[in-house]
């Protein structure tokens, strides 16, 4: 039987070793740990290349440029440089609304819930409208499948009634366009309210201006913008409006949607990244006139670009993928979009949908 001293001296080594064996221990970790900082400083790892999963993308289809003056850019950033653009962007599948028995019932009940009654037209397959007999005479024409719908109405032809009155006020506006919507059950729940935005109309010549005044108005247009999709903004064919709209009249009307017009686009969660271009890459196709112009308010030919940002595109007809863009930005409302997969990630013959 070992006595008490040899205990605690055989206790004595095991807690020396083990201290000694713990404390090697840590210094070995700091020790590769350190050793892998320094590696990663002066040789990183490369990243993974990106997935390009949907293999090559259909190039966008931008509509008619806001303008046809041959332009010249000159760049005026904040920094004075272009900025450097992540190398790659995510790209999401549109979800595609699939035809079902019970379409036109449903589309009846949405029809009926904002005043609709009476029986519908068919326009197509798909596209059917819904007429009021007295004024404005309002048109609602929807597509029971993608649920895109347009309202119009003889307001610009025939506007007394909406001459005579103000329109309502903007949060009035919102909440009766949000609850137009809501009543279609078409209001979407990636809608960021927080950038909608309302515009004051007059109508001049039976045609609508921006008002120059509250008191000149006769209209207000509300335009829904989606929520950002992987922290970028997304953008449509005409900034700093939006497919998604409604514009109200007050008066005799009572805060009444006179027009609207809605495309709204499910964006899919699978998911796949591609490479993209460059800022200078960018910047050299805009001063060689091969952006799209979404708008511009200006009079002068050279624009000055005070912002360059990466965004994503939806455009106001069919599309089957949410597509990234490198957005100019310049004085007047100028607004560019270049398309930005590098062009070997996109289709160069007709595309089969």
């Amino acid at each position: 039987m070992a006595s008490l001293h040899t205990v605690t001296e055989e206790t004595r080594k095991l807690t020396k070793w083990g201290g000694l064996t713990i404390a090697a221990i840590i210094l070995l970790f700091f020790t590769f740990q350190f050793g892998g900082a320094v590696k990663e400083k002066f040789f990183p790892t490369p990243p993974q290349p990106p997935t390009v999963s949907f293999g090559k993308l259909p190039p966008i289809s931008f509509p008619t440029n806001a303008t046809d003056k041959k332009l010249t850019f000159i760049l005026n950033t904040v920094s004075g440089t272009l900025p450097n653009l992540p190398d790659r962007a995510t790209i999401y599948p549109i979800q595609k609304p699939q035809p079902s028995l019970l379409n036109l019932k449903r589309a009846e009940e949405r029809a009926a819930a904002v005043g609709f009654l009476k029986t519908a037209e068919a326009l197509s397959d798909t596209r059917y409208v819904w007429t009021e007999t007295q004024p404005p005479f309002r048109k609602l024409i929807l597509d029971i499948v993608t649920s895109e719908f347009q309202l119009l109405s003889n307001y610009l032809t025939s506007p007394d009634s909406i001459l005579k009155t103000n329109p309502p006020d903007p949060a009035s506006a919102i909440n009766t366009a949000t609850s137009f919507l809501s009543r279609l059950s078409l209001f979407p729940n990636d809608i960021d309210l927080s950038k909608t935005k309302t515009t004051l109309l007059s109508i001049q010549n039976q045609s609508m201006v921006v008002a120059s005044s509250p008191s000149t108005a006769h209209l207000i247009r509300v335009d829904f913008f989606q929520k950002d999709k992987n922290s970028f903004p997304i953008y449509y064919p005409r900034p700093p409006q939006s497919t998604m709209y409604l514009i109200l009249a007050g008066g005799r009307f009572d805060e009444q949607v006179v027009e609207a017009k809605f495309n709204h686009f499910n964006i899919e969660e699978p998911k796949a990244t591609y490479p993209i271009k460059t800022g200078e890459f960018a910047f050299r196709e805009l001063q060689e006139q091969k952006a799209y112009i979404a708008s511009y308010f200006g009079e002068e030919n050279t624009i000055h670009i005070k912002n360059v940002f990466l965004g994503y595109y939806l455009a106001d007809s069919k599309t089957n993928y949410l597509m990234p863009i490198i957005v100019f930005e310049g004085d007047n409302g100028f607004f560019a979009y270049i398309q930005a997969l590098t062009d070997s990630w996109i289709q160069t013959e007709p595309y089969q949908k």
